[in-house]
């Protein structure tokens, strides 16, 4: 057993050689860097590429993306970095290395390889029950790209599927003020970009409510916007601006108020349910199987600061069951609301 382990090695060593192992590890590297990159541009968010890291570890919360993708990409810079750790070493190391410790190296690496899947698929199942119970969202800003990145998704599954009766077709918003960065970011990307991508589901709708009746198929996207009318509108938004802000307070409402026009226009009346009562604190909004459930606050007492808002326990949840329930609750919300009407 001794003569053929040191055989092996000898035969080894001459077909891998240290410039064969480096090539090796390099194009191990490549393919995996190249898997990071695609799962990347799969995160609902992106930061920095530290930050991101984690989750490429671990979870990327895209349904496209399972275990086996995260194992993949593990055993591929798990290898090429080990064996540039190793090439190191023992360029390091004086001394031939032997048999017995050849041996001993091996049954380590076979150990690490083959614990690593488990390790990698334990903590990919782990990451996907966290974000079944709730992603935490921690700036108003990211929950802003966040549901941007929804909304377009959206969009591009709907203008991919041929028969558009899926039930993951959807959006729902209960909120004051629908126009999402028209107060803490106006004129920036963050409003721009969900301004444009809220207008794209609405051009959907649009035209296949224009379609002729024996060419239209399935129920297309359903919208449902639960909003404050324009007074309380007003009202909501007067709380971010001091008194020397009239002119963007202004502003501000023209912005929200043409946002709506325009959503209405494309969508009709019946899809934007405006109340005469200010929503509370915890707001929602479904895009697809996709919850998003924020407590969204504005500032307390007038000046508090000019404008901005905070978000806490904020939460994103891919799950359909839990948009199923939301979005049935949207539909008593509207017959509530409608009640109301009723009664005054």
């Amino acid at each position: 057993m001794q003569a053929l382990a040191d055989s092996l090695w000898r035969y080894g060593a001459r077909v891998f050689d240290h410039g064969g192992l480096l090539l090796l590890a390099t194009a191990l590297l490549l393919v995996g860097l190249y898997f990071a990159a695609r799962l990347r541009q799969l995160l609902p968010t992106k930061n920095r590429l530290w930050h991101d890291i984690p989750k490429l570890i671990s979870h990327v919360p895209n349904e496209t993306v399972t275990a086996w993708h995260h194992v993949r990409l593990g055993l591929l810079l798990v290898l090429g970095f080990g064996i540039v750790g190793a090439l190191l070493w023992t360029s390091l190391s004086a001394g031939d290395m032997t048999a017995n410790s050849y041996i001993a190296t091996s049954v380590g690496v076979m150990i690490g390889l083959l614990a690593l899947p488990f390790t990698l698929w334990t903590l990919y199942q782990t990451k996907r029950l966290e974000r079944l119970q709730g992603e935490p969202i921690q700036r108003f800003d990211q929950l802003i790209k966040a549901m941007t990145t929804e909304l377009r998704r959206l969009k591009l599954l709907y203008e991919e599927n041929k028969d558009r009766s899926s039930s993951a077709f959807r959006l729902c918003l209960v909120t004051n003020n629908p126009f999402f960065g028209v107060i803490t970011y106006p004129d920036k990307t963050e409003s721009r970009d969900f301004r444009l991508a809220v207008e794209g589901i609405a051009a959907c709708i649009r035209d296949h409510r224009n379609q002729r009746p024996e060419r239209r198929k399935g129920q297309g996207i359903v919208m449902k916007v639960i909003c404050a009318n324009e007074s309380r509108l007003a009202e909501f938004n007067a709380r971010y601006f001091d008194a020397s802000a009239a002119e963007e307070l202004k502003a501000a409402n023209i912005a929200s108020e043409k946002f709506l026009t325009d959503l209405i226009g494309d969508v009709g009346e019946g899809a934007i349910v405006r109340i005469g009562t200010a929503v509370g604190e915890a707001q929602y909004a479904v895009i697809g199987d996709v919850v998003f459930e924020f407590l969204l606050e504005s500032p307390h007492g007038p000046g508090a600061k000019t404008r901005g808002s905070d978000i806490a326990s904020t939460t994103r949840i891919e799950d359909k069951a839990a948009a199923d329930r939301f979005e049935r609750f949207t539909v008593f919300l509207e017959a509530l609301a409608g009640e109301q009407c009723k009664g005054h």
